[in-house]
């Protein structure tokens, strides 16, 4: 992480009995601490370990804390650089310990990340979109007065959903016609016209396939797993899929799920995502997870029926960034 320069100390909020100071991997056991006690008075449950925490503070362009003499952290802002399949995002990060909040600290604050934000996008010199973005897991209600008065608009909020698996609990017997195939490169194309066709209707912009297969079928990707991503076909017609993504060491992440408009209410998602669930269960995965919006009752009972309960809920918050 960059050292900043000494004026910029200045410019972030007075802390009482706090000294801002650059944060260091070190801080993981500290933010930890921070984190379990703002957990505890918003009511949430989601925590980063100290190694979750360490990699976090090492991928990050800003980094600041508020420590006290004991080295104790009552306040920490993060920025970080995250590029999007079709924009340059600056994700902005900070918490309050509840005993420093009421005194207009994490207002300042995040005003102080936007600038920072603001000015790391503008050095990348990209054509692209611009973003600031805030993202977060279980957070408490004045989180969101407190974005929308600074500007940002809610995008989404996601529940994280999660299933124990057992070895072949669903023994599923495709329908007459139908197969399933696991993703190739030759079968890259079925997977994007399904993604296509799924979600015209449940994003404000859908993803060229360049962009969309970069993102989520790069085999490049670590965290893609070819063997875990699924697609059906009825005779030639592909008409769900399913990709798998790893990010836990006992979990399989369905990363993107979807039926095309003409194919649904056949039952067929309901034995593409069972189908899955036997595929990570026999591999000797535990668990299975996935995200879905709030605003999605139908998906949200089908992975329900599926044995999928909520596990956390993730929301995101956007402003563009104008540039002359």
């Amino acid at each position: 992480m960059p050292h900043l320069l000494p004026a910029l100390f200045d410019s972030l909020p007075s802390v009482p009995g706090h000294t801002w100071r650059v944060l260091e991997p070190a801080d993981a056991r500290a933010l930890r601490q921070l984190q379990e006690a703002c957990t505890a008075w918003d009511g949430a449950t989601y925590l980063l370990s100290q190694d979750e925490w360490r990699a976090k503070i090492e991928a990050a362009v800003v980094g600041v804390a508020a420590a006290n003499p004991k080295n104790e952290i009552g306040a920490y802002g993060l920025v970080t650089n995250t590029p999007g399949p079709d924009s340059e995002r600056a994700f902005l990060e900070g918490r309050i310990h509840p005993r420093l909040r009421g005194q207009g600290i994490g207002t300042a604050l995040l005003r102080w990340l936007e600038m920072q934000g603001r000015q790391m996008l503008a050095g990348l010199g990209s054509e692209r979109r611009l973003l600031l973005r805030i993202m977060f897991w279980d957070r408490g209600p004045d989180a969101k007065a407190l974005f929308e008065q600074q500007g940002f608009r809610l995008l989404y909020v996601e529940e994280e959903l999660r299933t124990r698996l057992s070895a072949s609990r669903f023994h599923v017997t495709l329908p007459p016609a139908c197969t399933l195939e696991y993703w190739t490169p030759a079968t890259a194309n079925d997977f994007y016209r399904v993604y296509r066709d799924a979600f015209a209707t449940r994003t404000e912009r859908l993803l060229d396939r360049r962009d969309w297969c970069d993102c989520w079928t790069n085999p490049n990707d670590p965290e893609f797993a070819p063997r875990f991503s699924l697609l059906m076909r009825c005779g030639a017609e592909p008409v769900a899929a399913l990709v798998g993504h790893l990010y836990e060491r006992d979990a399989v992440h369905i990363a993107q799920f979807g039926v095309r408009p003409a194919w649904r209410r056949r039952g067929l998602g309901t034995t593409l995502l069972r189908a899955a669930l036997d595929c990570y269960a026999d591999a000797g995965y535990r668990w299975a997870t996935l995200m879905v919006n709030i605003d999605n009752p139908a998906a949200r009972r089908l992975y329900q029926k599926t044995g999928f309960r909520p596990s956390k809920r993730l929301t995101m918050y956007e402003k563009p960034v104008h540039t002359p």
